[in-house]
């Protein structure tokens, strides 16, 4: 019988790649998104007095207050892997180049996937924190009945969000991240 070939591209399913700074790079968009006209909505989780029957309904509840707790979790997680591994790895760790395994370009590291790095404990990068605000805005549609009120709103603010979203992550790939958001901040305080 015939072996199976393997891949030659590595299976990646046990690490991430976590952003450095993602704390301070998310926080001119997470200012953004809280300052939308639809956001107190979603300001803080929701209570089961003001939804009756939310938390049997929805299963992993998602609001904004959760996602920057999160995303502040994150942060503190990344920083203590990356110090614990920068101490056990050798300086030759990752090949001849000299560089630590667990480094990579652009502000990134790549980490052994953990819980302390997984939503909704901790969010460490742009993909973790879109899908986290897309389950707050699928949760909020999920459990209101209806095309109008608050699942109309919910919807303009997701699609906001999701518009606002691809350009940040688009900036972040091409390396304009910090200094993109940073002159669009300048933007809107002169519109201001």
């Amino acid at each position: 019988s015939a072996e199976p070939t393997v891949s030659s591209t590595p299976v990646r399913q046990n690490v991430i790649v976590a952003s450095k700074n993602f704390q301070r790079m998310s926080a001119p968009i997470m200012n953004d998104i809280g300052s939308h006209k639809n956001a107190s909505f979603f300001a803080v989780p929701v209570k089961e007095k003001q939804a009756e029957g939310y938390h049997d309904i929805i299963k992993r509840p998602q609001d904004l207050k959760s996602i920057r707790t999160a995303i502040t979790a994150g942060n503190r997680a990344v920083i203590a892997a990356t110090a614990q591994s920068s101490t056990i790895d050798s300086p030759t760790a990752g090949g001849s180049s000299g560089t630590p395994n667990n480094a990579r370009e652009g502000g990134t590291v790549t980490l052994e996937r953990t819980a302390d790095l997984l939503p909704p404990k901790a969010i460490v990068n742009s993909a973790q924190l879109e899908k986290e605000l897309m389950r707050m805005f699928a949760n909020a549609v999920m459990f209101n009945p209806g095309d109008g009120g608050m699942v109309q709103d919910t919807r303009e603010m997701s699609e906001d969000v999701q518009r606002k979203m691809g350009n940040w992550r688009m900036a972040e790939r091409t390396g304009e991240g910090d200094r993109g958001e940073e002159e669009a901040e300048k933007g809107k305080r002169r519109k201001v």
